[in-house]
């Protein structure tokens, strides 16, 4: 158990710099890793509110879409 949770919180750091990276492509598949594994806290809420206004369409519908999971609509 030490290894996974150690795995996810180390994950976790990735998809939040992923995020921000300056290729779409990569903020895309960041975006919609994040939906398969909840990391529903503040700071990962606030990083997915931030790319559901993003000018690519497709990271907007991805971070909307993991927003979604998080909130459970």
């Amino acid at each position: 158990m030490a290894f996974e949770n150690y795995f996810l919180g180390v994950y976790r750091t990735y998809l939040l710099e992923e995020l921000q990276h300056a290729n779409t492509h990569v903020q895309l598949i960041a975006a919609q890793c994040s939906g398969r594994v909840c990391y529903n806290d503040d700071v990962v809420i606030a990083a997915l509110e931030q790319a559901s206004s993003h000018d690519d369409a497709a990271i907007r519908e991805a971070a909307v879409a993991t927003l979604q999971l998080y909130k459970g609509d």
